[in-house]
């Protein structure tokens, strides 16, 4: 099987007239994916060499005795041809196996390093960093190993630099270490000072280092802060590893991560652009604006370039969890950079045409948490009904109906922030922005009357009414639906009813149609006041306009009724209610038969109304 041990001799250790191992391995790693196969032919004519070795040396060696040419042999030493090869020889090498997944083989060679270099010069640190780094690449390595390797280099007095701190918090992370985390703080500051001493060459693993850490991080960690300090350090070491594969699992983690604010997400959508651009050759994002920018630029552009690359932000999902991101923290700068984001990448129809609607009630909700109260108001301008009112959105749904956000109530934290700002000191400012030339309407002016509601009451809504003309709007159904809500207040209620008569008188004078919210409002202010004539008169508007009842408002008129024994006004609010196809409790009605019979009133009529 073996060549002849003499051939062998001959040609191993002296290498006259030919290329040294170390020389054909660095060869080697220039040619790509056929270089790694010819220098693992090296690390086998070494391995080859070690077993013929030992195979010759114990055929003249008894049993019971130890050669003093075994124990003073250095194998690697020999096949190197130079003492001064055995340390570059062994790190290209283990990397080389590391790549190939040769661990018993890069564990063997490694070992062997160490016994060769013993009683000579201390190894160099870079030796234990590109092992540390071979074993991180697998899964199969323990704590005990770990640990002895840092013995090993105390032993031979080899100093730890930042790439071998940064590899033990990532086999120590990995191991469920997390109290490991407390180092990061003094690990991070010192990648920072390489950097700033422009001192990274001087570390050529640093790079790749970090890139590991950072997919660890992603993978065992949710310390946000730790995740974006360590995402900082790699794009500012290795930009060019910033590819979707790194850049999707970490934007998706921080989307569903609360604690995570929605400028890191914006922050890794940049990255991503900016990459594609350099690609390109050519920049096709527009200049990202300030918040108070025109709203009207979100249009979609009929002229706007095509980026050629698909957005990593593709998802219709992940782009409203990011857009109610955006509106929870407040955040309006990150809130406008999706919208143009979207806008740019309009032709990949990232948002289903039923879902585009409730783009802009988000983004003006998180325009008003900022404190950007008018521009809130502007782009609510641009928002058709009854989008632009108070009230939960519609819980978001995918193609399959299925829910991908919760619901809130965009529009109604404008009406809070109005009202936290003062009604009295915001339309004023309105004032001026119209006298500048911005669009007013009763879109803008209705809320300021839905802000009275929280604070001012029924005498400040009143007067916002009052100023309507000022701005040449006129009222519409939901500027009269919350006028009704001001009179919401404790002892506004019955002033209400009275404003209530009126307001339906003038909106039948104006021809203003009425909506279900509309009628909603005025039955329960009527319910709360006991006006029931008038209850049962909004009832029979219900059923003239086929606008389906309230069920809690029909028990709770029919309740009413039957205390008040008027039957006839019973029979009166069972017609309307079936007429708009409201769907009826049948308790309320046995409720109200059985109290009519204890007045000895026939109702028999009831169930068949």
């Amino acid at each position: 099987m073996f060549r002849p041990l003499a051939f062998l001799r001959s040609k191993v250790p002296a290498h006259i007239n030919q290329v040294r191992p170390y020389q054909r391995v660095l060869h080697s790693m220039e040619q790509g994916v056929q270089g790694l196969l010819a220098a693992e032919e090296v690390f086998k004519e070494f391995e080859f060499s070690c077993r013929s070795e030992f195979i010759y040396d114990n055929q003249k060696t008894s049993l019971g005795s130890v050669s003093p040419r075994i124990t003073s042999r250095k194998p690697l030493t020999e096949f190197c041809g130079d003492a001064k090869d055995v340390e570059p020889f062994t790190i290209l090498l283990l990397k080389v196996l590391c790549d190939l997944h040769k661990l018993e083989e890069m564990r063997f060679l490694f070992t062997q390093c160490l016994l060769e270099l013993n009683g000579g010069r201390s190894p160099s640190i870079e030796l234990f960093n590109v092992y540390l780094l071979a074993i991180s690449m697998t899964d199969a390595y323990s704590q005990n190993e770990v640990d002895n390797v840092i013995e090993l280099m105390r032993c031979k007095a080899a100093t730890p630099d930042i790439v071998t701190k940064l590899s033990v918090f990532i086999l120590y992370l990995r191991l469920g270490q997390d109290s490991c985390v407390s180092w990061w703080k003094v690990i991070h500051a010192e990648v920072r000072e390489v950097v700033g001493r422009n001192a990274v060459p001087r570390f050529p693993l640093l790079p790749l280092r970090v890139q590991h850490c950072f997919q660890t991080l992603i993978r065992l960690h949710h310390d946000v802060v730790v995740i974006r300090e360590c995402f900082d350090l790699l794009h500012t070491l290795r930009p060019e590893s910033c590819t979707p594969a790194l850049l999707l699992p970490y934007m998706i983690l921080s989307v569903t991560n609360e604690e995570t604010p929605p400028s890191n997400i914006v922050d890794i959508l940049r990255v991503h652009e900016l990459t594609c651009e350099k690609h390109s050759g050519h920049s096709t994002t527009a200049p990202f604006q300030s918040s108070s920018a025109n709203p009207k630029s979100l249009a979609p552009s009929s002229c706007a370039e095509t980026p050629a690359d698909p957005p990593l932000l593709n998802s219709e999902a992940t782009v409203f969890r990011l857009l109610l991101k955006c509106f929870k923290w407040g955040d309006a700068d990150a809130a406008r950079y999706v919208c143009e984001y979207l806008k740019k990448h309009e032709t990949f129809n990232i948002i289903a045409d039923e879902n585009q609607p409730l783009i802009l009630p988000l983004y003006a909700g998180a325009l008003a948490r900022s404190g950007l109260l008018l521009e809130s108001l502007e782009v609510l301008e641009g928002v058709a009904p009854p989008l632009n009112r108070p009230g939960r959105l519609a819980r978001i749904l995918n193609g399959n109906r299925r829910i991908m956000a919760d619901s809130v109530d965009a529009v109604g934290e404008v009406v809070r922030s109005i009202h936290e700002c003062g009604v009295g000191a915001m339309l004023p400012r309105l004032r001026i922005a119209a006298a500048e030339g911005r669009k007013v309407t009763a879109a803008s002016l209705d809320l300021f009357i839905a802000a009275c509601a929280l604070g001012e009451g029924d005498r400040g809504a009143e007067g916002v009414l009052a100023t309507y003309p000022s701005f040449g709007v006129k009222p519409t159904c939901f500027t009269y639906t919350a006028l009704l809500w001001s009179y919401r207040k404790e002892g506004s209620a019955f002033r209400g009813m009275n404003r209530l008569r009126s307001l339906m008188r003038s909106m039948a004078e104006c021809e203003l149609a009425v909506d279900d919210t509309f009628l909603r409002e005025a039955m329960e202010m009527a319910l709360s006041t006991g006006d029931l004539e008038c209850a049962l008169a909004i009832a029979d508007q219900h059923a003239e306009l086929h606008i389906t009842m309230d069920s809690r408002q029909c028990t709770s008129l029919l309740e009413k009724l039957s205390i008040a024994v008027d039957v006839v006004g019973t029979r009166r609010a069972l017609r309307a209610m079936r007429s708009c196809k409201t769907l009826i409790d049948s308790r309320s009605v046995e409720f109200c038969k059985s109290t009519f019979e204890n007045w000895k009133i026939k109702c028999d009529d009831l169930t068949s109304l």
